[in-house]
């Protein structure tokens, strides 16, 4: 955040908003991150209701996450006390978060993540590639 260049008041109240925001959007990404590898991983196997399914929860899952900015974008407003920090802020923050998602899909990292996802994926499922039997 050295680029924002925030006076000690901003620092206090934006990291504190900050943590909350992470916090809010880590399960949703997580579960982001595991349908995109569950489809990667099982794109040959799935049925084509399977993958419609798939993407509209991936769909959904996005909206959730546009709530969640939505709601986090007023509490960084009145933390910075500008609009157009705020959004200096969660348009930086949007793009970190789909360049590090992209990096993920297009480069061997998202292979070792892949096969964790998946193992965690074949246990939550008991094993069970259709996505509709869960």
């Amino acid at each position: 955040m050295l680029h924002m260049q925030l006076n000690e008041s901003e620092k206090m109240a934006f990291w504190s908003v900050y943590q909350q925001y992470c916090d809010a959007m880590k399960i949703s990404e997580v579960e982001s991150l595991q349908i995109i590898v569950f489809q990667k991983s099982n794109i040959n196997e799935l049925k084509e209701k399977d993958k419609f399914e798939l993407y509209e929860e991936l769909l959904e899952n996005r909206c959730v996450q546009t709530k969640i900015r939505f709601k986090y974008y007023k509490k960084f407003r009145k933390a910075l006390s500008s609009s157009s920090r705020a959004e200096e802020f969660m348009e930086l923050d949007r793009f970190l978060r789909s360049a590090f998602t992209s990096e993920l899909q297009n480069n061997r990292l998202f292979t070792e993540i892949s096969e964790a996802v998946m193992q965690a994926m074949n246990l939550k499922y008991n094993g069970q590639i259709s996505w509709t039997e869960r």
